[in-house]
């Protein structure tokens, strides 16, 4: 995904989150104008990963995800950083409490190791941004 196309996948996230670019200022820390910049494709180059992780906590979305979209992790190192213990600690969330929600919301997955939903993730992330090895 080039800088341009990631601009607009972030602007998409914002949109679909409710929130305006000073909202997302505001609760990121990042400056309104570096967001308008990156969102409108005035930007060279993909925000830093310091940039990413602010965005990625403003969006409570997982931090590689957005390392991932924007260009700074193949899929060898996507696997390499999603380990049951970031996962449990991402989303709070200790493994009999995930294996408890997993039985109510997706059925047949109660039970299964957390590494092995996480790698499922990736295979998702993998196939949705084209991750080449």
């Amino acid at each position: 995904m080039n800088v341009k196309e990631f601009g607009k996948y972030l602007k998409e996230m914002r949109k679909n989150a409710s929130i305006s670019t000073h909202k997302l200022a505001e609760i990121s820390g990042v400056s309104q104008s570096y967001i308008s910049h990156l969102e409108n494709g005035r930007k060279s180059k993909a925000p830093s990963p310091e940039i990413l992780k602010k965005l990625a906590d403003a969006y409570k979305c997982p931090y590689i995800h957005l390392l991932a979209k924007a260009g700074y992790l193949n899929s060898t190192e996507l696997n390499i950083l999603i380990t049951k213990a970031e996962w449990a600690d991402y989303y709070s969330i200790k493994t009999a409490k995930l294996n408890e929600f997993l039985q109510v919301r997706v059925p047949g997955r109660a039970g299964d190791n957390v590494i092995d939903i996480a790698m499922d993730y990736i295979r998702y992330l993998e196939k949705e941004i084209n991750i080449k090895n």
